[in-house]
């Protein structure tokens, strides 16, 4: 029963790391399937519809 034990805690740490490694990459992942992510081209259209949207008219100019 001992030897089980000292199994158990020389695998403690390793395990600790690993599992601390798992929460890490969890919170890290991007979810593409959520209906709020936008993905990169449906970005840079919106962006680009901002652009043109804000800017200002040029003013003409006649020729005389």
């Amino acid at each position: 029963m001992k030897l089980l034990g000292i199994f158990l805690q020389d695998g403690l740490e390793p395990s600790e790391t690993m599992i601390g490694h798992i929460i890490e990459m969890e919170m890290d992942y991007i979810n593409t399937s959520h209906p709020n992510f936008i993905g990169g081209s449906k970005a840079l259209e919106t962006a680009l519809q901002q652009v043109k949207s804000s800017r200002l008219p040029l003013p003409i100019s006649r020729q005389k």
